[in-house]
């Protein structure tokens, strides 16, 4: 960095070169190793016009591609830069590309826990199975929820109840938040992006995880794991699980996880009568 310095402080102060260098940045540039091209840019997304200061520079039209490699020869042999020239303009080319890739970057969307609440209280149909880690072969829980039909079916361990409620609204977040209520969030309670690293990282899938602590009745503390897969458009759980950790423990351990599936009128009529059914 301070061989850096010094070399743009000697181009800034040199108000008399005759050397105008241009760098523009080539998304359709093609990368090439330096052997294999023999220019000094090859392997970065950048174009170099070099002129006379006697030259017209027209900025807006595209720029010759030049072979540098020739042109920087001839120009440092006659300004006797050649040991300094040569780096000092490979390391500023790659502070340009970062400069460029990171104005270029869109920013990230930070997903809030009161955004996926509300995105599941919009919900108007949803199925959600709820499967245990030491029974994962069967859901422990079926719940089917319809706001517009006015429906709630839920079915454990073979027996199926339908809750009509015509009177009243249902809400809820149904399981898939960890708490009922927002004002009773543990204060450590935080949300963070994970990078899928298994077969979701094919899919259009956003994963965050929720950690909390608690105490025990016997004052132990355990650490709590809620991690949600979420739809990018619309901040909705695909997947929940649920994990937990104790003191001693060096991994969480996979406790439970819900399969959640948004349906239409349709879709969920259907369904209720095919299950009432059986």
């Amino acid at each position: 960095m301070q061989e850096l310095h010094r070399v743009i402080y000697h181009m800034a102060t040199r108000a008399e070169s005759e050397v105008i260098t241009i760098y523009h940045i080539d998304k359709s540039a093609k990368a090439q190793s330096l052997s294999e091209s023999g220019k000094l840019y090859a392997g970065f997304p950048i174009r170099v016009e070099i002129a006379g200061c006697e030259d017209r520079v027209d900025v807006r039209r595209p720029a010759r591609i030049v072979d540098f490699a020739a042109a920087l020869k001839r120009k440092v042999s006659a300004l006797n830069l050649r040991p300094l020239l040569r780096p000092g303009l490979a390391a500023a080319a790659v502070i340009l590309v970062g400069l460029a890739l990171m104005l270029n970057t869109p920013t990230a969307k930070a997903v809030t826990i009161e955004q996926i609440c509300r995105a599941i209280m919009n919900v108007k149909n949803v199925h959600i199975r709820t499967f245990l880690d030491r029974d994962p072969t069967e859901p422990m829980e079926e719940l089917w929820v319809s706001k517009t039909l006015k429906v709630q079916q839920t079915k454990r361990k073979g027996e199926l109840s339908l809750l009509d409620i015509p009177n009243e609204a249902i809400a809820g977040f149904w399981g898939l938040v960890p708490f009922s209520d927002l004002s009773a969030l543990p204060e450590d309670a935080k949300l963070y992006p994970v990078a899928p690293n298994g077969p979701e990282a094919a899919g259009e899938t956003e994963i965050y995880d929720w950690t909390w602590t608690e105490k025990t009745h016997r004052g132990s503390v355990v650490f709590n794991k809620w991690r949600f897969f979420i739809e990018p458009e619309t901040n909705r759980p695909r997947r929940t699980e649920f994990y937990q950790k104790l003191p001693e423990d060096n991994e969480y351990a996979l406790i439970s996880w819900m399969i959640v599936e948004y349906w239409t009128d349709s879709q969920m009529q259907e369904a209720l009568i095919q299950d009432s059914s059986l």
